[in-house]
């Protein structure tokens, strides 16, 4: 039996310097609320698609690296042109978080595989006095009206 061919996704920051592709299907992918995440994006809300490290990797020209910045918990390399944040690094896991919207558009400007990538969603949201909770909402069943079906673990 013939193995079936590997998804390949690629993506860049806004201007395209900054490159990258990730092979296979992502861990999870979240909307994180975080303020940290707020901050560093200038967005109420990231759509971050978590991949391992093994399943990414940089495709960019040499004369294109990208500035690493070091943040809580996570490295966020950015564009030196555009200033756009394509990829950022976990600290603990080092697993890669990669923005859904700058993933590889088709002819019609829509998220190539977008409904592959975020099958399991899931919602990060800091709570008073520290810390952070992730919502994992079961497929399907992303609208917050429906918290209570949702499975909670404790992220950090």
């Amino acid at each position: 039996m013939a193995e079936s061919p590997q998804i390949v996704r690629r993506g860049s920051c806004y201007c395209g310097d900054v490159s990258y592709e990730v092979k296979g299907n992502p861990l999870f992918s979240v909307y994180c609320h975080c303020t940290q995440c707020q901050r560093s994006f200038g967005a109420v809300f990231v759509n971050a698609i978590h991949f391992t490290p093994a399943a990414f990797s940089w495709t960019f020209s040499a004369e294109n690296n990208p500035e690493a910045e070091a943040q809580e918990g996570c490295t966020v390399y950015r564009c030196k042109k555009c200033r756009g944040a394509p990829a950022t690094q976990m600290s603990d896991t080092q697993n890669w978080a990669l923005r859904g919207t700058q993933l590889e558009r088709d002819e019609d400007g829509r998220i190539k595989q977008w409904e592959d990538v975020i099958a399991e969603r899931s919602y990060l949201v800091f709570q008073k006095g520290g810390g952070c909770r992730r919502l994992l909402c079961p497929s399907g069943q992303d609208s917050l009206m429906r918290r209570r079906d949702w499975v909670e673990f404790s992220f950090w």
